[in-house]
């Protein structure tokens, strides 16, 4: 859109995956972009950030991320009126009535919650099953959660790759241990993976709760370096966990799946 409109862009990709954005400004430049067209600028977030959003040469700022520091932006662009487009933690939902084809609900679930090691702003957070047919969801769904293959997302087969950080990987078990803590049940993985070591793996975990509560169950997996430069960082699936809820329409009773980001 700012190319559309006439405008140069300042891309400042997130801290721990500049890669991409960097191959992308690349590409650009080999497919005939002007040089000053589309800028990029990595570093410390809250140094550039700063910058960024005290400049008066720029005018809009658009943000993903999490709601604490779209607040912040915001605030920091007040002082110089800036534009904000921001796209900030969201909870979407997945649902599942009755009358759905279980298995292409089920092949949905893992498409739209494991797609980068979940890890994408589109991942679904919460499935709401109807309570009739959540016992089969769930047993489908963990059968074909076990067939996912973690590891070096290079490798061929490999369908869960890794997480960017360690801040996350202790994210998912927190909520692994929670699930326990709760009496969650572990319908598939949830412990370390033979290779053990700071260069472990584990199978994604599918918790069913017994009791009316929302929780969650993850997991994680570790690769070594690929090449001299590449440190890769902790591998780790999306979690999952089935509660018992309201209704997800009208008086039907169901059973919700959550799976927060």
């Amino acid at each position: 859109p700012a190319f559309a409109a006439g405008c140069t862009a300042v891309v400042k990709p997130a801290s721990q995956t500049p890669f991409t954005a960097i191959a992308l400004v690349e590409l650009a430049q080999k497919a005939g972009l002007p040089d000053g067209v589309l800028n990029l600028v990595t570093g410390d977030a809250a140094t550039v950030g700063g910058v960024l959003t005290s400049s008066p040469v720029i005018r809009k700022l658009s943000f993903t991320g999490s709601t604490p520091v779209g607040r912040k932006l915001a605030e920091q662009c007040a002082p110089t009126l800036k534009r904000v487009s921001m796209e900030l933690g969201g909870a979407a939902p997945l649902i599942v009535f009755a009358d759905a084809d279980l298995d292409q609900a089920v092949a949905e679930t893992i498409k739209g919650k494991f797609r980068n090691s979940g890890q994408t702003c589109v991942c679904p957070n919460r499935v709401y099953v109807e309570r009739s047919v959540a016992q089969d969801y769930a047993d489908r769904l963990a059968a074909e959660v076990s067939k996912l293959k973690v590891g070096n997302a290079f490798d061929d087969g490999v369908k869960v790759g890794p997480l960017i950080e360690d801040k996350g990987v202790d994210k998912v078990e927190d909520h692994l241990n929670k699930v326990k803590a709760a009496g969650g049940e572990v319908l598939t993985g949830g412990e370390r993976h033979a290779l053990g070591g700071p260069c472990s793996a584990r199978r994604r975990p599918l918790a069913r709760w017994r009791r009316c509560s929302p929780s969650t169950a993850r997991t994680r997996c570790w690769t070594r370096r690929t090449t001299a430069t590449w440190v890769w960082p902790p591998i780790c699936s999306p979690r999952t966990s089935i509660a018992p809820s309201a209704s997800a329409a009208g008086s039907r009773r169901a059973c919700a799946v959550s799976i927060p980001a």
